[in-house]
């Protein structure tokens, strides 16, 4: 089994034996995990709780974490309350991981909650860090790039970090490129800057490039407005706009939506657009 599938327990694959996984209803709202919240930390050699609320009279708990424990836990109830203590052990690697609550009641079928991501974080600092992508190169204002961080244990094991409580992204250019938490770096002008990244004593530098600002709206910088950089808008959609700048509010209207892509297909510089 891969090692971030989620799986549910023996019991529960008995009681649930027959209900194929494309029979499942998404109904978060009538199973809920309440502990632990997205991104909530937990270390290895701890403990971590788990409750549940929902109107069902089964409840087992799927997690990949499941993967990394000696023996599988005891996480399946067939009455409330559905609370579950599951410990860490200290060889659990760290990393990000997902929980989600199946339940059913009597013979209806399988509801599931929405997924919870949580942080098994390493006490110990890392050797090195690796940040991904190691070097940022951006094209226009409001351009983002989030910044994954991996780093090498001193048992030699690769953890991630990201989502970490202990991770520090700070810009030596503010002027230049700013970063939003955890750390993503913003585009603010052209110039060359840099992303420190900080794990415990552990420190390294991604270099970031903003290139010289060209045409407004050629999102793809390759000097045309097109097609194209009405795909990449669209993408963008519902998006918030960066407060120092963001090319892709055309229209200036703090919000990046229909209305911005509608102003660019009239500054296209192609006839219809077109790409060619």
């Amino acid at each position: 089994m891969n090692r971030r599938t989620i799986v549910i327990s023996a019991c529960a694959v008995l009681i649930l034996a027959g209900i194929g996984i494309g029979h499942l209803e998404a109904q978060s709202s009538s199973i809920t995990i309440t502990t632990p919240v997205n991104g909530y930390v937990v270390y290895p050699g701890s403990s971590l709780t788990i409750q549940v609320t929902a109107a069902t009279t089964f409840v087992g708990i799927g997690s990949d974490l499941w993967d990394e424990l000696p023996s599988y836990p005891d996480v399946t109830k067939t009455s409330p309350p559905f609370n579950f203590t599951v410990p860490i052990p200290s060889g659990v690697h760290p990393g990000v991981y997902t929980l989600q609550a199946l339940g059913r009641s009597g013979t209806g079928p399988l509801i599931q909650s929405a997924p919870v991501k949580i942080t098994v974080e390493s006490p110990s600092d890392p050797v090195s860090l690796n940040p991904q992508p190691n070097s940022v190169v951006m094209i226009f204002r409001g351009e983002q790039n989030a910044i994954s961080i991996m780093g090498k244990m001193p048992d030699g094991t690769l953890a991630s970090f990201n989502g970490s409580s202990r991770i520090s992204c700070q810009s030596t250019m503010p002027g230049v490129v700013q970063v939003k938490a955890p750390c993503t770096a913003i585009a603010v002008t052209s110039g060359t800057g840099a992303i420190t990244v900080q794990v415990g004593s552990v420190s390294t530098n991604v270099p970031v490039t903003v290139q010289q600002l060209g045409l407004l709206g050629d999102f793809n910088g390759d000097g045309q407005i097109d097609t194209d950089d009405i795909n990449r808008l669209t993408f963008w959609r519902g998006q918030s706009p960066s407060p120092s700048g963001d090319d892709r509010d055309l229209n200036h209207d703090g919000k990046i939506d229909a209305l911005d892509a509608r102003v660019l297909t009239t500054m296209c510089t192609r006839p219809r657009c077109a790409t060619q």
